[in-house]
């Protein structure tokens, strides 16, 4: 008994909390250089895209929920650093077009790409921003 309980914290140390934070983290490994589907994701964990979709149904997670995740997460950063435009981080995001970034982000945040960009400036310089 304590050999099992001993090998769940093992792969709970190793791979993440749970199901979803471990297809997390593989699909942020990933980017930006691919972006796996939902089949790459069940290739590489071993399952059907059917079970790994039930797997994190039963954490409240879909796919495209971590996905989005992640691709927020790169926007974010590419978004702090000036000398990428929004054209840019839309093609590095892969997004069809940069006004298609620009309504995820917004959907994401709150915040057009270019006002975010601009509160994070204020931040750095630590100045109020009020706009």
């Amino acid at each position: 008994m304590f050999e099992t309980i001993a090998e769940e914290a093992r792969n709970q140390l190793l791979h993440g909390r749970t199901f979803a934070d471990q297809v997390y983290k593989w699909v942020t490994r990933c980017m930006p250089s691919s972006f796996p589907s939902v089949k790459d994701a069940a290739s590489n964990f071993n399952v059907s895209v059917r079970t790994l979709q039930s797997n994190l149904k039963q954490e409240q997670a879909t796919y495209n929920q971590l996905f989005n995740k992640a691709r927020m997460e790169f926007a974010v950063h590419y978004l702090k650093i000036p000398h990428f435009t929004v054209g840019e981080i839309a093609y590095l995001l892969q997004f069809s077009e940069p006004s298609a970034f620009q309504s995820a982000f917004k959907r994401w945040t709150g915040l057009p790409p270019g006002q975010f960009r601009e509160t994070c400036r204020y931040k750095q310089r630590g100045v109020p921003y009020n706009k």
